[in-house]
């Protein structure tokens, strides 16, 4: 069972978009949040998690009009922005 964990890992950080930020369900940002605590953590290979941020895009996001681009920010950390496909106005962004 994934559990969410706002508190801890990662901190979402721009939800300024009402309309597409309801259309995310709490299910994908759950699974995006899961995966990337554990890539980070170590627990899961690199393999592993590219495919499932690829099938979370293929079969969850695209469907729903929604992008996902994936940066290092300078810091060292790791970035997840949501965007919609027409316009690209950022959703949602993950920081880890």
């Amino acid at each position: 069972m994934i559990t969410l964990n706002r508190k801890r890992f990662p901190k979402i950080i721009n939800t300024n978009v009402p309309r597409t930020a309801r259309d995310i369900p709490e299910l994908i940002e759950a699974v995006l949040i899961q995966a990337t605590k554990l890539h980070f953590a170590g627990a899961i290979p690199s393999s592993h998690f590219n495919a499932q941020l690829k099938r979370l895009l293929s079969e969850e996001l695209l469907p729903r009009g929604f992008s996902m681009e994936i940066e290092t920010t300078p810091s060292g950390r790791s970035r997840i922005i949501l965007k919609e496909k027409e316009g690209g106005t950022i959703c949602r962004a993950y920081e880890s």
